[in-house]
């Protein structure tokens, strides 16, 4: 079925049209007829269209063509809000040309890249329950959340800059966290993975850290600030957890552990003895450094002169 054989859409072909269009769950098999423009919403999902060959040049507000038989993004509208094309048969979003987008939504398809996306997000970008191998051509700019969960990453380098919202990586394949994130504003989600430890982590958490359900032994390279709860339960093989933060100099609001719950202020005497360690050990390496400093250069300056005196000598 044509969207033109919809009784009430019969005669919008190349008209720009003031209001939404919904033509979801029409058992559509193509768009021939669509308007040219729409204002607001066009609706589309639910159908059996493959192609989205005809359908509307501009969209201003939401395209939600989810739950279809897409395997690529040819003629793909220019779109202001947001776009839905969840639950298709996406292979890849390399045919979708715009730089800025308001939310985006593949989750549910079968890419395996990001390449494509667009460059900048005004909220949201969701990529989860794909088979998505890198984040290498993800945006790099989100002012909402990232959610790349459930897919088969083995790391996180080639993702988004900046995210202004939480960070969401849970459910991957995961044995490091090394990622390009340079300002994060949310939480940071990264459990159900194979981490052993927690480096490449963030070094700034403006909310909540959880990486429970991991293999975790060691938080070896675990974020310096976290300003809200750091949750590292469900770990068997980290022991000696409360120990592992005040060595590790955790700051938390808040901690979540298999060895209990606990707050900042029950172990911040603990931590600022291990700072104040850390720092006494710091000067003495500082005084050492310094008086070798200036035996090297003594004996530089001796060296020296023992050249000048032989050279006076006429030896």
């Amino acid at each position: 079925m044509k969207f033109s054989k919809i009784n009430k859409y019969y005669d919008l072909i190349n008209k720009k049209i003031e209001r939404d269009i919904y033509c979801n769950k029409y058992q559509l098999k193509s768009l021939e007829g669509s308007p040219k423009e729409v204002t607001g919403t066009f609706d589309c999902s639910g159908n059996n269209l493959t192609s989205l060959k005809d359908s509307p040049k501009i969209i201003k507000g939401v395209f939600n063509c989810s739950h279809n038989q897409l395997e690529n993004l040819l003629y793909i509208p220019k779109v202001t809000d947001r776009i839905d094309v969840s639950f298709n048969k996406l292979k890849s979003i390399k045919d979708f040309k715009q730089n800025k987008l308001g939310r985006f939504n593949c989750n549910n398809n079968e890419l395996t890249s990001l390449e494509g996306s667009p460059r900048i997000m005004e909220y949201y970008f969701d990529c989860s329950h794909n088979e998505i191998l890198s984040l290498k051509g993800s945006p790099e700019i989100i002012k909402g959340y990232f959610n790349c969960s459930n897919n088969k990453l083995t790391t996180l380098k080639g993702s988004p800059k900046k995210i202004y919202g939480s960070f969401h990586c849970s459910n991957n394949e995961l044995d490091n966290l090394e990622n390009n994130i340079e300002d994060l504003k949310g939480n940071f989600y990264c459990q159900f993975n194979n981490l052993e430890n927690l480096k490449g982590s963030p070094e700034k958490i403006n909310a909540d850290f959880d990486c429970r359900f991991n293999k975790l032994k060691s938080l070896e390279g675990r974020p310096k600030i976290i300003k809200g709860t750091f949750d590292c339960s469900n770990n068997p093989d980290l022991k000696n957890v409360k120990q592992q933060i005040i060595e590790n100099n955790i700051k938390a609001k808040k901690y979540i552990t298999d060895n209990g719950v606990f707050l900042f202020k029950d172990i911040s005497k603990y931590i600022k003895k291990i700072e104040k360690k850390k720092y006494l050990i710091f000067l003495k390496e500082e005084k050492e450094r310094k008086i070798k400093e200036n035996i090297d250069k003594t004996k530089q300056q001796n060296k020296l002169k023992s050249q000048i005196h032989i050279y006076d000598l006429g030896v």
